[in-house]
């Protein structure tokens, strides 16, 4: 199956109607999946999130799928990441500035192995995720990780 044709722009902005509408993916989420489109949709969130994505200059470390308990990967999208880049699924990166504001941050890939940490009280998986455009000028400073 072949993923959805992506003629967006870096730095394009989008609403959350817009995202349903050209990708045919659910309104909610932080990853959310096109059967039709062969697709994930992969949202890191700049406000509000307190385990927030890291940038280190060459990867984006994402928070996996799941607010409560442990994350586990095996469950729901988290699974559909952990295997993108051998089943051929296309994953696209966006910044979620506001409720209702979606900056479009380009393709990325699975990079490495998922890493697992502890984050307040519960266990949670990072995946590496490899853009093709430097992320420093688009996310916040307390995303991104001093060398």
């Amino acid at each position: 199956m072949t993923a959805v044709k992506v003629t967006l722009t870096i730095g394009e902005q989008m609403t959350n109607h817009d995202l349903h509408s050209y990708f045919q993916v659910a309104t909610e989420g932080g990853m959310r999946r096109s059967l039709k489109n062969n697709c994930l949709l992969l949202i890191s969130r700049s406000y509000d999130n307190d385990c927030p994505d890291l940038w280190d200059g060459h990867y984006l470390y994402f928070m996996g799928m799941g607010k409560k308990g442990d994350q586990d990967l095996q469950r729901a999208q988290n699974r559909t990441l952990l295997t993108a880049n051998e089943t051929g699924i296309a994953c696209y990166l966006f910044l979620k500035n506001s409720p209702h504001e979606y900056v479009y941050l380009g393709p990325v890939t699975l990079a490495g192995n998922p890493i697992k940490e502890q984050c307040g009280d519960r266990n949670i998986i990072r995946f590496p995720l490899k853009p093709t455009v430097d992320l420093t000028a688009y996310l916040p400073a307390e995303q991104i990780v001093k060398k």
